[in-house]
């Protein structure tokens, strides 16, 4: 049986209490075919390119498989953590480090390390109460802060790496036989143009496949437009401070998820 994997940030991982199926689940089993989830909540781009090529070379993608991409917003990126001076003898963590998002841990075939997920706007190294070695959190925290700073001015390199990233994973998964999918996302409409005019996709078949969320999400009747985002829905226990207009609900999930395998099916990316 073939794989539908499924890559991207919240929108598309399990982001509230209520989830239990996200989009790509959906699609997979609407389509009888295995799901691969590679979503993660404030990922980036770093991320979504590392988590294909892992699963390729693990086995986990193998030809004849479909790949969907939702992209991150574009200045979000992978940093270097200060973690990495913990691992103890036995290439172990402390605990505290699983499940922060200052100190994301990774297995790869080069072995563990950490990372850190830079988000803009998330600051999160103000104050070192994790007892990280001053040095490697003023370092840290200086990458950081710098990272910020230029996203605001140079986004043409932003879209540079985006656009070299994406041309080696379409070669990537090309040369592996792995069908490519861009999810269209509304929070990413700004740089829809770019893929259109062949900048951010190495071929017009890309952009002409694309499944196109901002345009189904605005064909929603308005009346059904809330049931299918989370609200007031928990993360975690935590009750949201203001009602997510955002994040796909259940409801949400579901038909965007139907939806997609739809799409897939009229795009011939499933074999009869």
């Amino acid at each position: 049986m073939s794989t539908l994997a499924a890559c991207g940030c919240s929108f598309s991982d399990y982001t509230g209490d209520s989830i239990r199926k996200t989009w790509g689940q959906v699609a997979a089993e609407y389509l009888n075919l295995e799901y691969l989830h590679l979503a993660q909540g404030c990922s980036s781009k770093d991320r979504v390119y590392k988590s294909i090529v892992s699963s390729v070379v693990e086995g986990k993608l193998k030809s004849g498989d479909i790949v969907i991409i939702q992209f991150p917003d574009p200045f979000r990126h992978e940093l270097m953590s200060p973690f990495n001076h913990y691992i103890d003898d036995n290439d172990q963590w402390p605990e505290y480090i699983y499940g922060s998002i200052r100190g994301m841990v990774r297995d790869s075939t080069v072995g563990r390390y950490a990372y850190y997920n830079f988000k803009p706007l998330l600051n999160d190294y103000q104050e070192n109460n994790l007892g990280i070695d001053t040095h490697l959190f003023t370092s840290a925290k200086n990458l950081s802060d710098a990272t910020e700073t230029l996203n605001a001015v140079n986004e043409r390199f932003v879209m540079h790496n985006w656009q070299t990233n994406n041309y080696m994973i379409e070669a990537f998964l090309e040369k592996h036989n792995i069908k490519l999918m861009y999810f269209m996302h509304r929070t990413t409409g700004l740089w829809h143009h770019l893929f259109e005019n062949l900048i951010l996709t190495s071929d017009s078949k890309y952009w002409e496949d694309r499944f196109p969320e901002n345009t189904i999400w605005q064909d929603v009747k308005t009346d059904l437009q809330e049931s299918f985002l989370l609200g007031w829905d928990t993360i975690k226990g935590r009750v949201p401070e203001i009602k997510d207009n955002s994040h796909y609900s259940q409801l949400g999930h579901k038909y965007m998820g139907e939806k997609l395998a739809q799409h897939l099916i009229e795009k011939n990316y499933i074999l009869s």
